[in-house]
């Protein structure tokens, strides 16, 4: 019997070939990438894409940021509609109840803005910034939203920071259904950016390093390059 695994498409050129068609839901899916590699560009162009097909989004941050920062840093790229921010995509800042340590008041905050907004696109920023609050209650903290993320009837994307020993954290690809690293390696005095797919589960996906490049209109992920 063929099981039919419904996707969305993440709106970025490539990414969407290589994936078969886009990201199952429900789903989590690990962005892990060092600085500079695009990592908020990717989630940003993913969420817009979904406000143009009229689903619904919300972008927790857990590094306290204004939301006018983050719309000013976005706005240069040309996938950008104003009209969604605040209205199709939701902006919340995690920040406040983080510093607070208690991880039954994060999870009980981003539990209830899901149920409230029923959004189908969901990214959770610097996920792994919490491990300096929680501490000892980090692993905890992974377990539970783990267990929460699957009621959710969302595409999850998680943000990690990497660094070139480490390319991805490995608890929290042990709790998502799938992982995308973006690279920027620095080859003699020039820096090439490019994607990985390492795991998505329930679809077929292409394997590899694949050339990635970051203008005006986003990202573009070249597929055999």
């Amino acid at each position: 019997m063929t099981v039919h695994i419904e996707k969305i498409p993440t709106g970025i050129p490539g990414l969407d070939e290589m994936l078969e068609g886009g990201i199952p839901v429900p789903s989590s899916v690990l962005i892990s990438g060092e600085t500079g590699s695009g990592k908020t560009t990717l989630c940003m162009q993913y969420l817009f894409k979904g406000a143009e097909l009229g689903e619904r989004g919300i972008y927790f941050m857990a590094l306290s940021e204004p939301a006018e920062l983050m719309l000013r840093f976005i706005s240069t790229y040309d996938f950008v509609d104003h009209r969604h921010f605040g209205t199709l995509i939701r902006y919340i800042d995690l920040g406040e109840v983080i510093e607070k340590g208690d991880e039954d008041a994060i999870l009980e905050l981003m539990n209830r803005e899901v149920r409230s907004f029923m959004p189908r696109r969901i990214v959770i920023d610097s996920l792994p910034f919490l491990r300096t609050v929680l501490k000892d209650g980090y692993n905890r903290f992974l377990f539970r939203l783990s267990a929460i993320m699957k009621s959710w009837d969302s595409a999850v994307l998680i943000t990690a920071e990497s660094r070139s020993s480490t390319p991805y954290p490995q608890d929290i690809a042990c709790i998502t259904d799938g992982v995308i690293i973006l690279y920027n390696m620095e080859i003699g005095r020039t820096r090439r950016r490019s994607l990985e797919i390492l795991k998505m589960m329930g679809t077929s996906h292409r394997a590899g390093k694949h050339a990635l490049d970051i203008t005006s209109k986003g990202i573009t992920v070249y597929p055999g390059l």
